[in-house]
C-alpha cells in the first residue's frame, strides 16, 4: 500500500486515500450484473456447504459439483477454461 500511495502522489500530487472514487461513466452491462449475482449466490452456497460439512475454507476440495444458477450451461470455452484451471490446481 505504501508503494501504491507513493506512486499515486508522484503522478497526481495527492494521496490515493484522499481521492474521490472514480465514476463508472454510465457503462453498465445488465447481463454481467445478473451473472455476478449468480456467482455470488453460488459462492455463498458453497461456503455454507463447507461450513455444514466442517471443511475449512483453505482446505482444497478434491471435486466440486454445482448446478449453475439461472440454468446457464457450463459448455464451450467456459468448460475448457475450467478444465485448464482445475488441471493446474
Amino acid at each position: 500500500p505504501f508503494l501504491a500511495d507513493w506512486l499515486h502522489r508522484e503522478l497526481r500530487g495527492s494521496s490515493a486515500h484522499l481521492a474521490d472514487y472514480p465514476e463508472s461513466g454510465g457503462r453498465v452491462d445488465p447481463e454481467l450484473e445478473l451473472r455476478m449475482e449468480d456467482v455470488r449466490r453460488l459462492a455463498a452456497l458453497g461456503r455454507a456447504a463447507r461450513e455444514d460439512a466442517g471443511i475449512r475454507v483453505r482446505q482444497p476440495l478434491g471435486v466440486l459439483r454445482a448446478v449453475v444458477p439461472g440454468g446457464l450451461p457450463v459448455v464451450g470455452s467456459r468448460e475448457r477454461s475450467w478444465r485448464r484451471f482445475s488441471d493446474r490446481n
